[in-house]
């Protein structure tokens, strides 16, 4: 008998070791199980049948926490979950240490307890009510009242509580023999070391790991990490690095650290999102992850659909609503089944099971659509033959037999508290399966059992060695300390870290206790507790090396880009200026398609907010078509325009999503209302002019290559003195066209080119709310404000023609497949890394890397 399942592993690994490595192939293993194990299966076999219904561990979490929220303290507490916790544990150690609590008056003593003894009176009798019995008083129950059986039982690393104690005296009172088991102890050696960091650590004892396996292939080391629950990810990256280098394949590793989060779980975890996409906590995230999985859209075309679809919705506007409400008010069912039909259809299936009345239902009701709601969405079954698959399986039907059983704790509850007890169940699962040989990574010095033929400590520093006093907040310190509750008083403290180490030193035959010189940026001493071991002086070293494998032949593949051979440049404008940035990019961006996929975020996005100006300027122009026309409406007249103009593109913009957003629809309307009003002001400080044009579209022809654009506005000077290109830009730090047409925005450029002769002014409107203004090339007075000069061009028709020259070339070397990236410049990088090899390239160019070169 054990103290909990990681022991009792440790200690059937011990007593296998005198048969393993023999030829044998199978052999009966003993029968190590934890007290708690034991205590259940004696109550379920051997209780009267009238004797109360053993609650799970969940379902007494459960209860305390509806104890708690419906008691007087709970509508004031931040949260229950802590709250229940602390009493929970609480009940548990007035459990495990008989300690009375009638004498004590919840009138009487302090808040924190008074409240504790209160809800403990509450748990008392709705356990009564019940019919039940926890986990924390079957030890009275079994030592009062059952007949215990009389058979061999051995306590191996096992300290009983004084309750535990009771149940031991009672079972050696029936008959049984009771001994203790301890590992023989090695007269071996202890060292301590210090360590540059925490990740410095982690590698020197995963070197000293390596090597202690290469001297006794067979054995096991164990490595302690104080803080393993957190740091689980970061350890198993760190070890695996280390232990691979120079080695054909790492030795077997453990880490005793059950997933902390579900994403841990892949295919319990799609699981658990596809219902929570279709749940009120449904968000786009769920609908994105759901749309891009493999295992829900199996067929080929319909997974490329959804996650075509899922790249157009992160620009919707539903994007920043729940997904619901987004999927039945705001467009999104539309805009899914129009995109990729069989998804839409799927949704659908799965929403009917559910059905639109969010009723609340008993946790085995949950458990029971649960299944046919994830069918619906297209989930395939757990695979078969499949180890990982396997354990996922078990883990969450172990999960939902958890949720179930909740149904007499909690009664009827709502989807988003089934699906958190749901994940809570997934989050705590078993451990993975434990290798007998390799490395076994633990999280405390007490875990460290029999067996292991060396041990590593990391983090033994001042601040956490001796351990620190642990207390529950709801008791009375003076009461911990009275019954003698473990870690309850500095002084039991320190005799307990003293005794940990000692039993360490004792159990295996090197001990290495390390700790870090800094810890962040602060600076950390030894604990005082290894102080008098002996330093490790001499270099940790690395695990043996490997003879490398032979050179795997190679093969270099010439690849050259292919020239365009559509006549149509897809992308226009966009894709030359991108051309004139970094040839690579433009190749990836408008060649190949390739585009990092948008973040949602809430509130309108910058591109539709775009839209929305665009739509209400064009609306506005086309009121006010002159100068004339505008400064003959007054001020009042203008804005109401701008607001009219404004509400009309927001609604047209937001589309159905009109009246799930109106908030933000009329947000989004004053602001865009505000730019236009101080627009107007603007275009009356220009020398008269008449609208030509508005959301002109063009198709330029350029070397041979098509390029269509729409140009957002075209004005006639006063006088016939030629044409004004205006652009509207509402985004960050819009720019005005430069002289040097390789380094600007080429919008305006290519614009001019094509429309000269009789382009007099080019100019950008920008729209911003911290400035709204005109950049740009123009005759003197046509617009406020200072033009750009031309530089050495005389005027700006010749400044065109050097721009037509420039946008010419880049044309050509765009349709010729030209895929050069400029050092330095980082509009390679960002998401396109990947695909540009950026920094590798660099790195290559500049001596960094040797090149690759055949054998």
């Amino acid at each position: 008998m054990v103290a909990d399942r990681l022991a009792a592993r440790q200690w059937e690994a011990y007593l296998a070791e005198r048969v393993v490595g023999r030829e044998c192939r199978a052999w009966p293993g003993p029968l190590a199980e934890t007290y708690r194990e034991w205590t259940e299966r004696i109550w379920l076999l051997r209780a009267a049948p009238d004797a109360p219904v053993l609650l799970a561990p969940r379902q007494s979490a459960a209860l305390w926490r509806r104890v708690v929220a419906e008691s007087a303290e709970g509508p004031e507490l931040l949260g229950v979950a802590g709250a229940a916790a602390w009493a929970e544990d609480a009940w548990r150690r007035v459990a495990a240490w008989r300690i009375d609590l009638r004498p004590f008056d919840a009138a009487r003593h302090g808040t924190d307890f008074g409240a504790f003894l209160r809800w403990a009176e509450d748990y008392r009798t709705r356990l009564a009510d019940g019919g039940w019995i926890d986990a924390a008083g079957l030890d009275a129950a079994l030592a009062a009242a059952v007949e215990l059986p009389s058979v061999p039982v051995v306590l191996a690393d096992f300290e009983a509580t004084p309750a535990q104690e009771k149940v031991i005296e009672r079972l050696r009172a029936s008959g049984a023999t009771i001994t203790t088991a301890a590992p023989p102890e090695c007269p071996g050696a202890a060292y301590r070391i210090r360590c540059a960091d925490p990740l410095d650590e982690l590698r020197a004892a995963a070197a000293w790991a390596a090597r202690r396996l290469d001297e006794h292939p067979s054995a096991r080391v164990a490595i302690v990490v104080d803080d393993l629950a957190e740091r689980a990810d970061e350890v198993r990256r760190a070890l695996l690095e280390t232990l691979g280098g120079g080695n054909a394949s790492p030795p077997p590793l453990f880490v005793a650290a059950p997933a902390a989060d579900v994403d841990a779980l892949p295919l319990a975890g799609a699981a658990l999102n596809a219902l929570e996409l279709v749940s009120p906590k449904g968000a786009f995230s769920h609908l994105s992850r759901w749309l891009r999985n493999p295992r829900f859209h199996w067929d080929p075309r319909s997974s490329a659909a959804a996650a075509r679809a899922e790249a157009k919705l992160r620009e919707a506007l539903g994007a920043s609503l729940p997904f619901l409400e987004a999927y039945r008010r705001a467009g999104l069912a539309d805009r899914l089944r129009a995109a990729a039909p069989d998804a839409a259809a799927k949704l659908d299936a799965a929403l009917d099971l559910l059905g639109l009345d969010g009723a609340a239902r008993t946790p085995a009701q949950w458990v029971r659509i649960w299944p046919p709601v994830l069918e619906a969405l297209g989930w395939p079954g757990w695979p078969e033959g499949d180890a990982a698959g396997d354990a996922e399986r078990q883990s969450w039907e172990r999960a939902l037999e958890d949720v179930a059983r909740l149904t007499p704790i909690v009664g009827a509850i709502r989807a988003p508290r089934a699906l958190a007890e749901l994940e809570a169940g997934l989050r705590g699962g078993p451990l993975a399966p434990m290798p007998v040989t390799g490395i076994h990574v633990l999280a405390d010095l007490g875990d460290v059992g029999p067996g292991y033929a060396g041990c590593w400590v990391a983090g033994v520093a001042a601040t956490a060695y001796p351990r620190p006093v642990r207390v529950n907040p709801l008791l009375p310190r003076s009461l911990q300390a009275e019954h003698g509750l473990p870690w309850s008083s500095p002084r039991d403290a320190l005799l307990r870290s003293r005794a940990l180490v000692a039993r360490l030193i004792a159990r295996v035959p090197e001990a290495v206790l390390s700790w870090p010189a800094r810890v962040r940026d602060e600076a950390a001493d030894p604990s005082p507790l290894i102080r008098d071991l002996r330093p490790l002086e001499r270099p940790i070293p690395g695990p043996a090396r490997r003879p490398d494998p032979p050179p795997r032949a190679r093969e270099t593949v010439a690849d050259p880009p292919p020239p365009l051979a559509e006549p149509e440049i897809r992308g226009g404008v966009a894709a030359v200026a991108a051309q004139a940035l970094c040839p690579l990019r433009a190749f990836c961006e408008h060649r190949l398609g390739a585009r990092p996929l948008a973040r949602p975020e809430p509130g309108v996005p910058a591109r539709l907010q775009g839209v929305i100006l665009h739509r209400a300027l064009e609306r506005f122009v086309r009121r006010y078509a002159s100068r004339d026309a505008l400064s003959a409406a007054a001020g009042p007249e203008i804005a109401a325009a701008a607001r009219s103009a404004t509400r009309a593109a927001a609604a047209e913009t937001f589309g159905a999503a009109r009246d799930a957003l109106p908030a933000l629809l009329e947000i989004e309307s004053q602001r865009a209302a505000a730019l236009i009003e101080a627009f107007a002001a603007k275009e009356l400080e220009r020398s008269p002019y008449r609208v030509k044009a508005l959301e002109w579209p063009l198709e330029i022809e350029i070397r041979g290559k098509t390029i269509r654009c729409r140009i957002d506005r075209v004005d006639e000077l006063a006088g016939g003195d030629g044409l004004a290109v205006i652009d509207y830009k509402s985004g960050h730090a819009p720019q005005a066209p430069r002289a040097d047409a390789l380094r600007g925005d080429l919008q305006l450029p290519i614009y001019a080119v094509a429309l000269s002769p009789g382009v007099a002014a080019l100019a950008v409107a920008a729209l911003r709310a911290e400035r709204v203004g005109y950049l740009g090339i123009w005759p003197r007075g046509a617009f406020p404000g200072r033009p750009r000069d031309t530089g050495e061009h005389a005027t700006l028709d010749a400044l065109i023609e050097a721009w037509r020259s420039a946008i010419h070339a880049l044309v050509d070397a765009y349709a010729a497949g030209d895929t050069r990236f400029f050092l330095g410049d980082d509009a390679a990088a960002g998401p396109y890394a990947p695909l540009t090899r950026v920094h590798e390239q660099t790195a290559l160019h500049r001596g960094w890397l040797a090149p690759w070169s055949p054998p």
